[in-house]
């Protein structure tokens, strides 16, 4: 089974489509589609986009369903006819001469071809069942971890990358936003990473909720990661807590996650507390200047950008 970077490319080659079409029409960066293409990153974390892509490459229905299997999605449709289809008794067969009142010898030859189908439809449903098999552990290889009683027994982070932690934001009630507020983020962060030029940054999702601050802090550790965000959401309004080796112990900050300003104004955070690690300090400065200059921003989001300046003087 080739893997969705492999297929993404061909798809994207034989459309005459560019990364930075495809990424405008996502909302993601041109950055995030080379990962997927190279690798980097294996596959989309939302189902939705693999299904834009496969609209804006004009994809056939076995092809959409083709990249869903490889992104590690179900596809839409049940029977998987695109990746292994299994043979149909209404198949056509080779024709065979009728059967003639004096050569009843025929009949039986006939009857022994029913066990043979049985047989190849038996061995296409099992290779069904070990492609889903092999799909839903290629998912779950890289975030297995979070769900065991010990997560991250080695770290995910490579000792050349920097990794942000964003754990699955819960929902406390209200009216449900109509966006995905967890992927609004990421894609935030991941977009101001490629501005700024942040090379060797990775933004990982947690496959389940983060709740209180001593699991961020030992998924942190256990995880290699520099930054844990976390928190929840009531409508458009969001809680986040930040946790890093130097704040183990953050206020919260609420902001409006609908707010275009406000969630950008969190990423360039992020990009600043990654560049001053690095002892960027330009480029931490550069990325709060940006942030503070966008208007009407929430105030815990101005106090924290204010928080963060002080800390480079």
């Amino acid at each position: 089974m080739r893997s969705f970077g492999e297929l993404l490319t061909e798809h994207l080659t034989r459309a005459g489509i560019s990364d930075s079409e495809l990424a405008r029409h996502l909302g993601v960066s041109r950055q995030t589609i080379f990962r997927w293409k190279e690798g980097h990153t294996a596959r989309p974390r939302v189902r939705d986009d693999v299904l834009k892509i496969a609209a804006r490459l004009r994809l056939t229905d076995a092809e959409r369903d083709e990249l869903l299997l490889a992104a590690g999605f179900a596809p839409l449709n049940a029977n998987v006819s695109s990746i292994a289809p299994a043979p149909s008794s209404n198949a056509p067969s080779t024709p065979t001469p009728p059967a003639e009142a004096s050569s009843p010898e025929r009949l039986p030859a006939q009857s022994r071809t029913r066990p043979l189908r049985l047989g190849l439809m038996l061995v296409a449903i099992v290779l069904i069942l070990g492609v889903a098999i092999s799909v839903t552990l290629l998912v779950t290889r890289e975030n297995w971890q979070f769900r065991t009683a010990t997560p991250f027994v080695t770290p995910l982070a490579a000792s050349s990358e920097q990794v942000i932690l964003l754990g699955r934001l819960r929902a406390e009630g209200g009216d449900a936003p109509n966006y995905d507020v967890t992927a609004r983020l990421r894609q935030a962060i991941e977009r101001e990473m490629d501005a700024a030029r942040m090379e060797r940054v990775r933004v990982i999702l947690s496959p389940g909720e983060i709740t209180d601050r001593q699991t961020a802090e030992a998924m942190r550790t256990r995880a290699g990661a520099e930054i844990v965000a976390w928190g929840s959401y009531q409508g458009g309004t969001t809680r986040l807590f930040i946790t890093s080796a130097a704040a183990p112990n953050p206020p919260p900050l609420q902001f409006n996650s609908a707010s275009n300003d406000d969630v950008r104004a969190l990423a360039l955070s992020l990009v600043a507390q990654i560049a001053s690690k690095r002892g960027q300090t330009d480029a931490a400065r550069a990325a709060l200047t940006q942030a503070g200059a966008l208007p009407n921003l929430a105030p815990d989001l101005g106090a924290y950008l204010s928080t963060q300046q002080a800390a480079l003087k």
